[in-house]
């Protein structure tokens, strides 16, 4: 510990280290002062009337936040850039795959229309419901068309009574012919 007696004043004066903050309190700037020979926890903030003599220390932490602000600046430029560039190659990839993607559709779809304008050409009358029906697993026709030709498709519902007549006509009508299907 370094003190001094000043006998004018009629108190110690103790030597600062270093200054370690500035701030402005109540309209006074005042310095954190760090004393030389005691912790930091004994730091104070004090105006610049009682650091007669520390210009120098309060230059050198002027000068040391400086070069602290523009190191942060330049840390924090260098951090949006990278997020810039990052974006920047998100959205690219993401127009790579978007146009990728349509490329795709435009080429199945122009593959459709080919493949469909042939089969139109090309195709006979029934030849889709033949096609269609070789690719059932019994080769056989389906419901629809034999109901058509008069037989009931599948098993009647078993309807009896005051609604078996409505059932046959809808049934009828579904099945795109003209029979009445028995409700037996």
């Amino acid at each position: 510990m370094q003190s001094v007696f000043d006998g004018a004043a009629g108190q110690d004066i103790y030597e600062p280290e270093r200054v370690v903050a500035e701030r402005l309190a109540k309209g006074v700037t005042q310095y954190h002062v760090k004393w030389a020979g005691f912790d930091s926890k004994h730091n104070t903030w004090e105006t610049l009337q009682h650091l007669a003599g520390c210009e120098d220390l309060i230059a050198d932490m002027k000068a040391l936040k400086k070069q602290t602000d523009a190191e942060l600046e330049a840390a924090a430029q260098a951090k949006k850039a990278e997020q810039e560039a990052a974006t920047a190659a998100a959205a690219a990839k993401q127009a790579a795959e978007q146009a990728a993607a349509r490329t795709a559709q435009q080429m199945g779809d122009a593959a459709q229309a080919a493949g469909n304008a042939a089969q139109q050409t090309t195709a006979k009358p029934g030849a889709r419901r033949r096609a269609r029906d070789a690719r059932r697993p019994s080769g056989r026709r389906s419901p629809r068309r034999a109901a058509c030709r008069g037989r009931p498709a599948a098993p009647c519902s078993g309807r009896r009574g005051k609604y078996a007549a409505t059932a046959s006509r809808l049934r009828a009508a579904r099945l795109g012919c003209g029979t009445t299907h028995s409700t037996d």
